[in-house]
């Protein structure tokens, strides 16, 4: 196993005042916890994703809810397999389901 280089190396920046409320507002805002890590990222990689409690809340409702999805389309796929048959309506309704996946995932 690799070590990990120990970081001992600082460097000091001068920000105006409103620029480093700016840098609060984002901070405070995207829910960051670690200043140094999210200073790291942006300067070493360019990017940063800043996501909110919030919207991390939603992502994990809609990731249970999309698992439930995938669960009923894997129950109505077992039972088109053993009837040998699937009715045109569910598969509008399916068209309907890949459509507004498609649209979520873009």
């Amino acid at each position: 196993m690799q070590d990990k280089e120990t970081r001992t190396e600082r460097i000091n920046a001068r920000l105006t005042p409103s620029e480093k409320e700016q840098l609060e507002r984002i901070i405070n805002e995207h829910g960051v916890k670690n200043l140094s890590e999210f200073i790291r990222s942006v300067l070493l990689t360019g990017e940063y994703k800043l996501i909110s409690e919030e919207c991390e809340s939603l992502q994990a409702d809609t990731i249970y809810h999309l698992a439930k999805i995938g669960n009923n389309l894997n129950q109505i796929a077992r039972l088109a397999n053993m009837r040998g048959e699937v009715d045109i309506q569910v598969l509008q309704e399916l068209q309907k389901i890949r459509e507004l996946l498609e649209i979520l995932t873009d």
